[in-house]
C-alpha cells in the first residue's frame, strides 16, 4: 500500500457496459458495488451453502403439501397449506437483493447473502462482507485484517492495512478526483488527480510530478490514449463497441480482432499481420497459430480447465473439488500430483508421483506456520501481531534473520544469526533513504550500494562508510527513482523521461555535465540509440537499433560499420541471426522448441523419446553423422536420470529419497568413479566425496557452516602435495572503485585498458576484443548474440559449437575440424577427444575442476586454487580449459584471464577487469567477483552470484530439474532467468528459445514468469517503458494478468481483453 499504480483495461465482455473510461473500459481504481438479485446462485448454481436454506425449504414445502393433498380437509392442514405458502414466499424472497458484486476493475468477488443477514463468499475466497445497517455501508475485510470500506453510495471510500497505512478517495460529484496514500508518522503523500469531460469521462490524470496522461473519447468509445510523453495509442471499435484495432505510437496495428454474433474473437492478427484463430464448442475450445499448430482447451460444467493438449496430443489433465481447488494435476507422463485443502481454503497436503507427501500447518490467522517437506523437515514461520514475517527456522534449528518493524509497518532492522545489524532509514513518502550496517560488535562497516525495485526505480542506498556523516540521495518528489547519488567525490547521476526510461549516465569521475552514455528511445518506447562518449574524438560513438512490429530488435547498426540482422518466423521465433562473422539458424517444432540449430555445423534436438512426453530426450552433436547422440532419460518426478553418449558411456545420478529429495545423492561417471553428495537437513551440502570404483579417495570434501548458513571452514582429502606461499598485494581504488595503482588505466566505460602489464581492447558492445601481454596476443570472437565462437592465442586458432539453449561449448573445432566433444548433465561430466578417449571432471563444491581421470578411473590432471581462482597447484597431463568454476563452463584463456561470458575475470586482481554489463543493480562495486564472497558463492556468469551447490548448466539446457537463461532486454541490460522443463522458453516474453535472449521486453523484470505464445491467448506483448498491453482470454470472474504473471488457462470462451499499467511507485 506504499505505492500507487493506475491500470486500465478493456473487456469485450463488458462491451456494453460504460463506466467513465467509455464502454468495454475500466481502471484499477473504479471499485465499486453492485447490489442485486442472483436466483441462480440460491437454486445451487454456485456453492452447496449458497443454497441449502432453498434446498432445505423446497423439501418442507413439498413435504407440507404432499399431506395437504391427501387430507385437505383437516383443520391442521389448512394451517400446513398456510405454512406451506409462507415457506414457498421465504423462499421467494431469498431471490430478491440477496447479491452483492464487489467490482474491483476487471475483476470482481460475488457474495450471496444467507438467511442469517450474514454474506457468503465466491469460492477460494476467506474475505468476510460486512453490512452496517446504520450507515447502510459494506466493509470487505480479509483474514489480515486489511479493510476495504464502501461509503452509503457503494463507491469504495478508503482502503486500511493492520499497520495503519491507508489509501484514500476522494470524490466529487460522485465522481472519483483524488487518490492519495497516507502512511502514519510520515508527512509525504503520493496521489493522482483525475479530471473528467462534459459527458463525465475520464479526460486525464495527473500525479504529483506534474506527470499527465490523457484520453480522448469518440462518442463513449476511447478512441486514444496519450502517455507521459506524449506518444498516441489509437482504438477502433465495431458497432457494438467491440475493440477491433489497436495502433500503437509508431503507427502498427498490434492487434486486428475479428469476433463471431456471440461476441467471442474468432480471429486475431497481429502487427506482422500473421494470424491467430480460436475454435468454440460448449467444453472444448481451440487455438491455432499461424503454422496450423493447435492447442485444444478441455473444460468441465463449472468452466474449469480439465484439459490442456498441445499439436503433438500430449495432454495435461486437471481435477477440481467443489470448491474449485485443484485436486489433481496429471503430466503428459501420466505421473500425478496431489492436493489436499482444508475448510478454511487452506492448502495443506501436496503428494507427488512417488507418493511423498509434503504438509502445510497454519496458525490461528491461517498464516502458514510450519512447512513439512516431503522428506520429513520442518520450517519454522513467526510473525508478530500484526500478521508480519518476523523469522523463519530451518529444519536445523537456525534462523537466518530477525525483522523488526516500525508501527507503520515499515522494516526498521534486521539481525541476522551472527548479531549482525542492518537499520532502515526512510524519507517522507516510506522510500529508504539509508541503510546502515553494524557488525555484532557495533563496527559500522563499509559497504555503499543502492538497487532498483521490480518496477525499475531506484530503492535502496546502503551508506556505511565509517567515515560518512550522511549520504545523500536527491530525488523527484514523489518517485522512487534515483537522480543523483552522493558520497563526497562521488557522484553518480541519471536522468530519465517522463515514462521512467533513462536518458542519461554520468561518469562520477568527471565533474562536467556530459553524459557518458545517451539513450534515444522509438515512441513505442524501444531503444533507437545508444551514445557513448569518446575521449579520443571527444564525440559519442553511436548504435543504432531498429524493431520488428511487434518490436522485437530487428538488427544493430555498430560505429564500426558492423551489423547485427535478426529475422523472426511466422510465431516471432528467432529464425536467423546474421552477424560480421556467419548465421545462426533455427528451426522449431510445433510447440516452438528449438529443433535444429546451425552455425559451421548442425545440432539437431529430439523430445518425447520412449515415453519421456515433454523432455528433451537427445541432442545429436554436431560434426558426427546421426548415431553422434547424447541421450537423456528422467524419473517420475522429471529428474535427469541417466546420460548416455554415442559411444554407449552411461552417466547415473540418483537422488536423495528420504533426506533432500531435490538433490543429487550420487553421481556415478561412465567409468565407475562417483561423486557422493551429502546434506544436512536445511539442504546445505556438507560433504562431497570423489572417489573411485574401489572408493579410493579422489578428492574429498567437508564443510562446516555458521550460524548463518556462510562455509565456516573446509577439510578435505586428496593427494596434491603443494607449498603455499603467502602474499599480499595492495591496490589503491578510486570512487569509482576503479584500481588507481601506477600502470592501471580505464576507458570511460569503466573498462580497464592497461594494466598488469596487459593492454585490453573492446569491441563497441564491450566485449574483449584482444589481449596484448609479454609479446603474446589473444583475440576473440563473438556471434551476433554475444557468444565466444572463436579465440585466437598467437597462431592457433580455435573455434567452438556452442549449444545455443545455454551457451555451453559442445565442440572445438581447429582448422575446420572437430577436436573434441563435452558432455553436460549437472553441468560438465567428460570431454572426448579426436581419438575418442574420454576424460572425467571431478570437482569441488564451488565448481572447481580439481580432477580429471580417464576410463580406467586414473587420475591424469590435478589442481588447486585459492578461493579467487589463483592456481596453486597444477598436474597436468591431458590439455584442458575448464579449471576454476569449470562446472559451469568458465575457461581458462591460458593469458591469465578467465572467460565468464559476460566478461573476463582477473584471478590476480580478484575483480572483473570491465564493469558490471548490468551496471548499479549488481552493487556500487562494478568490478567484485562474487559479492567478494568467493567461499559461498560463484559468479560464472559474469553477471550475477549463485551459491556453491547450484549448477547453471543442468540437462545441457533442457529437459533437467532446472536451469538458467540469459535475457537481453531492449535497452541491453541483462538478466539471468530461471527456468525448469525441457523444451519451455524460461520465462521469456521474446518467444525466441535463445540461451541468450534479444527481447522486446522495456525492462529485463518483465521477463520473468511462465512461457508465452505472441498472439495466442496467452499472448502477452510489452509494449512501452513500464506499461504493458495484452490480449488474452477473459477468465470466469474477469483475469487480470500482467507480464510475467502465470497467465494460467483458457476460459470457455476467448474475448479480447487489454491491460495497461502507468505511473507505478512501489518500494516494496
Amino acid at each position: 500500500m506504499l505505492g500507487l499504480t493506475f491500470s486500465r483495461f478493456y473487456n469485450s465482455r463488458n462491451n456494453f457496459r460504460k463506466r467513465n473510461m467509455g464502454y468495454g473500459w475500466s481502471h484499477g481504481y473504479d471499485i465499486y458495488i453492485e447490489r442485486h438479485s442472483d436466483g441462480a446462485s440460491v437454486l445451487n448454481g454456485r456453492l452447496p451453502i449458497d443454497a441449502a436454506s432453498s434446498i432445505i425449504g423446497i423439501k418442507i414445502v413439498l413435504d407440507l403439501f404432499k399431506h395437504v393433498q391427501t387430507e385437505i380437509s383437516r383443520p391442521d392442514m389448512m394451517r400446513s397449506q398456510v405454512a406451506a405458502i409462507l415457506t414457498h414466499k421465504w423462499i421467494a424472497d431469498q431471490l430478491i437483493n440477496n447479491s452483492i458484486t464487489i467490482h474491483m476493475g476487471n475483476s470482481s468477488l460475488k457474495y450471496i447473502k444467507l438467511p442469517d443477514e450474514s454474506y457468503n463468499p465466491p469460492p477460494n475466497t476467506t474475505a468476510s462482507l460486512i453490512y452496517n445497517s446504520e450507515t447502510n455501508s459494506y466493509q470487505l475485510k480479509d483474514r489480515f485484517d486489511k479493510k476495504y470500506q464502501f461509503n452509503s453510495g457503494d463507491k469504495i471510500e478508503y482502503v486500511l492495512d493492520s499497520d495503519g497505512r491507508k489509501l484514500i478517495f476522494n470524490y466529487e460529484n460522485e465522481k472519483l478526483k483524488r487518490v492519495n496514500n497516507k502512511i502514519p508518522d510520515l508527512t509525504g503523500q503520493l496521489y493522482f488527480d483525475l479530471s473528467y469531460d462534459d459527458n463525465e469521462l475520464l479526460r486525464s490524470i495527473e500525479d504529483n510530478t506534474d506527470r499527465i496522461i490523457h484520453f480522448e473519447y469518440k462518442g463513449d468509445e476511447m478512441v486514444s490514449y496519450t502517455n507521459a510523453e506524449k506518444k498516441h495509442w489509437r482504438f477502433k471499435y465495431d458497432s457494438n463497441h467491440q475493440l477491433l484495432i489497436i495502433q500503437d505510437p509508431e503507427g502498427y496495428t498490434q492487434t486486428d480482432n475479428t469476433y463471431d454474433d456471440s461476441g467471442r474473437v474468432i480471429s486475431q492478427k497481429n502487427a506482422n499481420n500473421q494470424t491467430y484463430n480460436f475454435y468454440y464448442s460448449k467444453y472444448k475450445n481451440t487455438e491455432e497459430d499461424p503454422e496450423n499448430n493447435q492447442t485444444i482447451y478441455s473444460f468441465d460444467n463449472n468452466r474449469h480447465l480439465i484439459c490442456t493438449e498441445n499439436a503433438y496430443g500430449h495432454r495435461t489433465k486437471r481435477k477440481y473439488d467443489g470448491q474449485g481447488h485443484l485436486t489433481e494435476l496429471c503430466n503428459p507422463r501420466n505421473f500425478t500430483t496431489t492436493y489436499i485443502y482444508d475448510h478454511y481454503n487452506n492448502l495443506r497436503f501436496v503428494v507427488d508421483a512417488t507418493n511423498k507427501q509434503s504438509e502445510y500447518i497454519y496458525d490461528d490467522f491461517h498464516r502458514l506456520a510450519f512447512f513439512t517437506n516431503r522428506s520429513g523437515h520442518t520450517t519454522e514461520y513467526k510473525y508478530d501481531t500484526k500478521h508480519r514475517l518476523i523469522t523463519t527456522i530451518d529444519p536445523e534449528g537456525n534462523y537466518y534473520t530477525k525483522n523488526y518493524y516500525q508501527e507503520n509497518g515499515l522494516l526498521k532492522a534486521t539481525i541476522d544469526a551472527n548479531n549482525n545489524k542492518t537499520t532502515y532509514y526512510y524519507d517522507e513518502y516510506g522510500f529508504i533513504d539509508i541503510v546502515k550496517m553494524e557488525s555484532a560488535d557495533g563496527f559500522l562497516q563499509t559497504a555503499y550500494d543502492y538497487d532498483y525495485n521490480i518496477r525499475g526505480y531506484f530503492e535502496y542506498l546502503y551508506e556505511i562508510n565509517p567515515k560518512l556523516l550522511k549520504g545523500k540521495t536527491i530525488i523527484s518528489p514523489g518517485k522512487n527513482q534515483i537522480k543523483e547519488l552522493i558520497d563526497y567525490q562521488r557522484r553518480y547521476k541519471f536522468e530519465y523521461d517522463k515514462r521512467k526510461l533513462l536518458l542519461k549516465e554520468f561518469n562520477p569521475l568527471n565533474n562536467d555535465d556530459t553524459p557518458k552514455t545517451k539513450y534515444l528511445y522509438d515512441d513505442n518506447g524501444n531503444i533507437r540509440e545508444r551514445h557513448e562518449f569518446n575521449i579520443e574524438t571527444g564525440q559519442y560513438d553511436i548504435t543504432e537499433y531498429r524493431h520488428t512490429p511487434t518490436n522485437k530488435i530487428e538488427s544493430i547498426d555498430y560505429p564500426d560499420n558492423t551489423t547485427v540482422t535478426i529475422k523472426y518466423d511466422s510465431r516471432d521465433n528467432i529464425d536467423y541471426i546474421i552477424d560480421p562473422t556467419g548465421k545462426n539458424d533455427y528451426t522449431y517444432d510445433k510447440i516452438n522448441r528449438l529443433k535444429i540449430f546451425t552455425r559451421l555445423f548442425t545440432i539437431y534436438y529430439i523430445y518425447d523419446e520412449d515415453g519421456y512426453t515433454g523432455q528433451l530426450t537427445s541432442i545429436v552433436y554436431p560434426g558426427g553423422f546421426i548415431g553422434n547422440k547424447v541421450k537423456y532419460t528422467y524419473d517420475s518426478l522429471n529428474r535427469m536420470k541417466t546420460i548416455t553418449d554415442w559411444k554407449n558411456n552411461l552417466t547415473e545420478y540418483h537422488y536423495d529419497e528420504i533426506e533432500n529429495e531435490k538433490d543429487i545423492k550420487r553421481t556415478i561417471y561412465p567409468n565407475k568413479s562417483k561423486m557422493k553428495y551429502i546434506y544436512d537437513k536445511a539442504g546445505r551440502l556438507m560433504a562431497l566425496q570423489n572417489k573411485k570404483q574401489d572408493n579410493s579417495v579422489i578428492a574429498d570434501y567437508n564443510y562446516k557452516f555458521d550460524s548463518v548458513g556462510n562455509i565456516e571452514s573446509v577439510s578435505y582429502t586428496d593427494t596434491i602435495q603443494f607449498n603455499f606461499k603467502s602474499k599480499t598485494d595492495f591496490f589503491k581504488h578510486n570512487i569509482a572503485n576503479q584500481i588507481e595503482n601506477s600502470g592501471f588505466i580505464y576507458n570511460i566505460q569503466g573498462d580497464i585498458v592497461n594494466g598488469l602489464g596487459y593492454d585490453f581492447n573492446y569491441d563497441h558492445s564491450h566485449k574483449l576484443s584482444t589481449v596484448s601481454y609479454s609479446g603474446h596476443t589473444s583475440k576473440y570472437t563473438y556471434d551476433g548474440l554475444g557468444n565466444r565462437i572463436k579465440v585466437e592465442q598467437d597462431s592457433v586458432v580455435k573455434q567452438y559449437i556452442l549449444n545455443p539453449e545455454t551457451s555451453v561449448i559442445l565442440a572445438e573445432t581447429s582448422q575446420g575440424n572437430i577436436d573434441r566433444y563435452y558432455v553436460y548433465g549437472d553441468g560438465l561430466l567428460y570431454s572426448i577427444d579426436i581419438k575418442g578417449d574420454t576424460f572425467f571432471y571431478h570437482y569441488d563444491a564451488t565448481g572447481n575442476t580439481v580432477a580429471m581421470t580417464d576410463k580406467d578411473s586414473k587420475i591424469v590432471n590435478r589442481y588447486a586454487y585459492s578461493p579467487f581462482g589463483m592456481e596453486f597447484f597444477k598436474d597436468e597431463t591431458v590439455s584442458n580449459s575448464f579449471k576454476f568454476i569449470g562446472r559451469e563452463g568458465v575457461i581458462d584463456d591460458a593469458n591469465g584471464l578467465y572467460y565468464m561470458k559476460a566478461r573476463y575475470y582477473s584471478p590476480k586482481l580478484g575483480r572483473f577487469i570491465s564493469a558490471d554489463p548490468i551496471g548499479h543493480n549488481g552493487g556500487m562495486n562494478l568490478y567484485s567477483y562474487a559479492g567478494n564472497n568467493p567461499i559461498n558463492y560463484s559468479d560464472p556468469l559474469g553477471l550475477w552470484t549463485i551459491g556453491i551447490d547450484f549448477s547453471v548448466t543442468l540437462g545441457a539446457g533442457k529437459g533437467a530439474t532446472g536451469g538458467y537463461t540469459f535475457a537481453l532486454d531492449s535497452k541491453l541490460n541483462y538478466a539471468i532467468l530461471r527456468h525448469s522443463g525441457a523444451g519451455g522458453v524460461g520465462g521469456s516474453a521474446a518467444g525466441g528459445a535463445m540461451q541468450f535472449q534479444i527481447t522486446n521486453a522495456s525492462k529485463i523484470t518483465d521477463l520473468t514468469g511462465g512461457s508465452v505464445s505472441t498472439g495466442g491467448s496467452v499472448g502477452p506483448k510489452i509494449i512501452e517503458g513500464t506499461a504493458e498491453w495484452i490480449i488474452m482470454p477473459n477468465g470466469y470472474q474477469g483475469l487480470n494478468v500482467g507480464v510475467g504473471s502465470s497467465i494460467g488457462p483458457s476460459p470457455v470462451e476467448l474475448h479480447s481483453m487489454v491491460e495497461y499499467s502507468d505511473m507505478v511507485w512501489s518500494n516494496k
